[in-house]
């Protein structure tokens, strides 16, 4: 006769529940994004944990994708998500989002697909919006390649940041 044990991981107190998932080093960032997703309780949980890995974002937005990077306090990437915006995502509208793992440098598939339309430029602003709900961070960097459709620049606009420490342009376009 066998059991199964499941562990009541959202029945813990709160101090050992923040160590549980805080600093313990069994989940990074992207797993804590992956666990607020699972319901609204793991949003908030996720949400009042002081997260420390993570210290600010960075984008690159050219005429084929969009990165967002997360940044740790050495500014270090700690990993990425990235969306195609060329031919491939209509033959393909739900991109998975990716972050590369930094001890073998692979890019990951994520799972945090719920973020996903059939719209790579809707797909980023949502995710960059629960991004800065769930973790409030600053933007450090922002590299924009401005293309002869402005698209670049239309998904700059409708991420709707307002301020940066560092923004580079580049482009044919004046």
């Amino acid at each position: 006769m066998s059991t199964e044990f499941q562990f009541p991981l959202l029945k813990l107190p709160w101090v050992c529940l923040e160590h549980f998932l805080n600093t313990s080093g069994v989940f990074n960032v992207f797993d804590l994004i992956t666990f607020s997703l699972i319901s609204k309780r793991c949003y908030r949980i996720v949400k009042l944990l002081k997260h420390r890995e993570l210290k600010a974002y960075d984008f690159k937005i050219d005429d084929s994708s969009i990165e967002i990077r997360f940044v740790r306090s050495e500014l270090k990437i700690i990993g990425k998500w990235k969306l195609d915006l060329g031919e491939e995502w209509k033959t393909n509208p739900f991109m998975e989002l990716f972050y590369i793992n930094p001890e073998d440098k692979n890019w990951v598939p994520s799972r945090a697909l719920q973020l996903l339309t059939n719209d790579p430029e809707s797909s980023v602003v949502n995710a960059f919006q629960y991004l800065m709900a769930l973790f409030s961070r600053p933007v450090e960097q922002i590299f924009l390649e401005l293309d002869e459709f402005n698209q670049s620049e239309r998904i700059f606009r409708s991420l709707g940041i307002d301020q940066c420490n560092t923004m580079c342009i580049e482009g044919n376009k004046k």
